[in-house]
């Protein structure tokens, strides 16, 4: 494989995730520092019958390091493996019905999951969809690695504790609060920004609010500018001040 500097890397960059375009050089420079160690310390894999190709690996690398640069240190060391999916799929479920207790199974579409103690999966179509839109707010990659740096701490609470933030105890009360905001919204039929999923839990609503912080930054701090202050504590890179910049 060749090297993160390399000539050959630039085209899919160019083409995959045009977000890079908003760093400067001093940030490409770490990007791709950090890119290099991420490649060769983790195991990267696709399911029976799909093949994991240099061009999948990079876009989902450069994606990951590109959220952490205000981490210089940060390489998911609590992830051993990435396994790509061609596309979304079924993952089984199983649970309980309230009356009878009866077991059931189904299954729940999936286009990717961080587990805790375990493997991140992507769906390498939605990597793409995600990737190549850079001011969407939708972003497969910096959402399951949002799940990756909230469990560094060994829990799935929407709390990533161990990135030093600033009076953490009270980052926490204030992003409980802009949760529940959020939620009131959805109920009525009137979420602001974030994606209604993100209403499920304060572990989905940082992951999805991750997606929005970095690819609508400037409309985050206008209409949420409380959840966007909370945001740049977190990750430290002033989104707001990035204007989308043409080919």
């Amino acid at each position: 494989m060749s090297q993160p500097d390399s000539p050959e890397w630039e085209p899919i960059l160019a083409e995959n995730v045009p977000i890079l375009r908003v760093l400067n050089a001093d940030q490409q420079a770490l990007l791709r520092r950090k890119m290099r160690v991420m490649l060769a310390e983790k195991s990267w894999e696709a399911i029976k019958g799909f093949a994991v190709t240099e061009e999948m690996i990079i876009t989902v690398a450069a994606q990951a390091c590109f959220i952490t640069l205000s981490f210089p240190d940060e390489l998911f060391d609590n992830v051993k493996s990435i396994i790509f999916f061609p596309e979304e799929y079924d993952r089984p479920t199983s649970g309980l019905e309230r009356r009878g207790l009866i077991a059931t199974k189904r299954t729940d579409v999936r286009y990717g999951e961080a587990m805790l103690g375990g493997p991140v999966c992507l769906s390498w179509q939605d990597v793409l969809r995600g990737g190549q839109n850079p001011h969407d707010g939708v972003n497969l990659v910096f959402h399951e690695f949002a799940h990756v740096l909230d469990m560094a701490d060994q829990s799935v609470d929407g709390v990533p504790s161990n990135y030093g933030i600033d009076n953490l105890d009270k980052w926490e009360v204030s992003m409980q609060q802009e949760y529940r905001q959020h939620v009131s919204r959805v109920r009525r039929g009137r979420p602001i920004l974030i994606n209604p999923y993100g209403a499920t839990d304060p572990a989905e609503f940082l992951a999805v609010g991750t997606e929005v912080y970095f690819e609508r930054g400037p409309a985050m701090k206008e209409h949420l500018p409380k959840l966007y202050e909370l945001f740049e504590r977190f990750y430290r890179m002033g989104t707001a001040e990035w204007l989308p910049k043409s080919e």
